[in-house]
């Protein structure tokens, strides 16, 4: 039995010997595979750091080379947009801030448009007002924010009549309250333009807001009280003072909200109290 036994194993010897050598695949992670193979444990911990670098380190660099690829283009001087970009553009962000040595104040306009651009200037700028004041007569198509942001940019500057215009147009047309509030707001030292109280006449027989409706008021009230300061260029005439006390009146009656009526009445009153020549 031992010599068949030995007679097998040296047959199938020589025919390992007579067989061509098949030479093993080179890989390029063969060691690590047998490596991770003998060490389990180790290769388990290596693959936790590899995947908490893969997700701090490399995802966070790979994201900012591709921004890089694309940047926006920053502009100091406020370039000349065509209307037709006017109507295509869209405002990611905008920030109002004041500057140290102008009364002006410094806008920042994040635009989106047919390349991302970035609006540097102030509002004497005539291309940074002609874009704030689209925005504000523009409304439905900006967001609120945008928009109270740009008021509060323009609002120093309501002696320049586009933004004049602009600001009464927000005051009757803005579907959102808060924005028409702050319009008014800022027409503030309009009081001596008798279109602008024509307007005040308007939003208080017609606004569906009672605090706008009592903004408005107050915008009369404050026009009649310039009338008696010295060196006052506000003028109402009679028949416009006539109109203003009438609606007062009939506001004071008829409207809806109680606070408006209360203040109506009060700023009849207060008409009345003085000698208004």
């Amino acid at each position: 039995f031992r010599r068949v036994l030995f007679r097998s194993e040296f047959s199938e010897s020589l025919d390992d010997l007579r067989a061509p050598r098949t030479q093993e695949r080179w890989s390029a992670f063969g060691w690590m595979r047998r490596w991770m193979a003998l060490r389990p444990v180790w290769s388990g911990a290596a693959l936790v750091v590899f995947g908490v670098l893969l997700g701090t380190q490399i995802v966070p660099w790979l994201q900012t080379a591709n921004d890089v690829a694309g940047p926006a283009v920053n502009v100091l001087a406020a370039p000349k947009l065509s209307d037709e970009q006017l109507s295509k553009m869209a405002i990611a962000g905008i920030r109002v801030s004041s500057a140290q040595d102008s009364p002006a104040e410094n806008v920042q306009l994040q635009l989106n448009a047919e390349q991302p651009l970035v609006l540097s200037g102030n509002v004497d700028d005539r291309e940074v007002r002609r874009v704030l004041t689209y925005v504000v007569e523009n409304g439905e198509r900006f967001d609120p924010g945008v928009r109270l942001d740009c008021l509060d940019a323009l609002k120093s500057r309501t002696a320049d009549q586009s933004v004049r215009q602009a600001l009464l147009a927000a005051a009757r047309k803005d579907q959102n309250a808060a924005v028409r509030m702050k319009a008014l707001e800022s027409l503030r030292d309009t009081t001596n333009d008798s279109a602008v109280r024509l307007i005040m006449l308007q939003i208080l027989e017609h606004d569906p807001n009672p605090g706008v409706r009592i903004e408005a008021v107050n915008f009369l009230v404050r026009s009649l009280d310039s009338l008696g300061q010295e060196n006052s260029e506000t003028v109402v005439a009679e028949p416009e003072l006539a109109q203003i006390v009438r609606v007062l009146n009939e506001i004071g009656q008829k409207d809806p909200s109680h606070f408006v009526r209360l203040r109506s009445a009060a700023a009849l009153r207060q008409i009345g109290s003085r000698n208004l020549r």
